[in-house]
């Protein structure tokens, strides 16, 4: 099971979480109760898979509302990913520990072929956050979540790459999940990802002509990584296991949960014993 320095990382991501809520209930007071009244009252259709997509947060940020309207409206680029994934990681209020060996051995199996939408709608929680994601970039957590765009009916995993820092310090990732490979789909990167898509500021569809620059695919290589683990993650025999009741599996909650969970990923497995 998971050992003293798991255990440090898993207090260090709550303490993470607490301070970006913090964060942005202080810049946007009442937030969480005005997306839980987006999902009480959707002004548009969304698929199940989505717990809210993403521009009930623009409305939130701009002020402005309904949901149809809000790719017209110029957003807080971080504010407006950091509200969505961590909306949604409240429903779960978890932490996934990945074993260092199973980590770095996911990470060397990346490849170009990036998995489509039913590879992804069995991640674990809402908003699966791995707050020591990849063991060759000290200090990286991610926040995932999948985000339904209403504009363009597209289908995204949504990636929050966090290095410490404020809400607008974080770096938020689109990943296309309409059949193109990884390197594709993450061809808008960096400054394109922040928003949703159908916003003013993105080229849709075909940036994916564009050359990528070294730091844009020395981002790529990362991200890669990341996609490969949480791919693991939603595999249904992934091995995770609740570090408190081992017998209890990750749920999708509609609701808040009261306590929270540490979820031991890869320590029962062959592969790392």
């Amino acid at each position: 099971m998971i050992r003293s320095a798991g255990k440090a990382i898993a207090r260090a991501g709550f303490a993470r979480a607490a301070e970006l809520d913090q964060q942005i209930r202080a810049r946007y007071p009442g937030v969480w109760q005005q997306l839980d009244r987006f999902r009480a009252d959707p002004p548009v259709e969304w698929p199940d898979w989505c717990l809210l997509p993403m521009a009930a947060s623009v409305a939130v940020v701009t002020s402005s509302s309904p949901l149809h309207r809000t790719s017209d409206i110029q957003p807080s680029k971080q504010h407006v990913a950091v509200l969505s994934a961590m909306y949604a990681w409240r429903f779960s209020r978890s932490v996934f520990i990945v074993h260092p060996k199973l980590a770095s051995q996911l990470a060397g199996e990346t490849t170009d072929n990036l998995g489509n939408l039913a590879d992804f709608t069995s991640l674990p929680n809402w908003c699966t956050y791995l707050p020591a994601a990849y063991p060759q970039q000290s200090g990286l957590g991610v926040w995932a979540h999948l985000e339904y765009a209403p504009t363009t009916g597209r289908p995204e995993l949504r990636l929050l790459l966090d290095f410490g820092g404020s809400l607008g310090d974080l770096q938020p990732i689109r990943v296309r999940l309409d059949g193109s490979t990884l390197t594709e789909a993450l061809a808008d990167l960096p400054e394109l990802a922040t928003l949703p898509a159908g916003s003013p500021t993105q080229f849709d569809p075909d940036v994916r002509e564009v050359e990528l620059d070294a730091d844009a695919t020395s981002l790529v290589e990362r991200v890669k990584g990341l996609i490969t683990i949480l791919a693991y993650l939603a595999h249904p025999e992934a091995d995770i296991v609740n570090a408190s009741q081992p017998t209890i599996t990750p749920q999708r909650y509609r609701s808040a949960p009261p306590d929270r969970s540490i979820w031991a990923v890869g320590y029962h497995s062959r592969t790392t014993s």
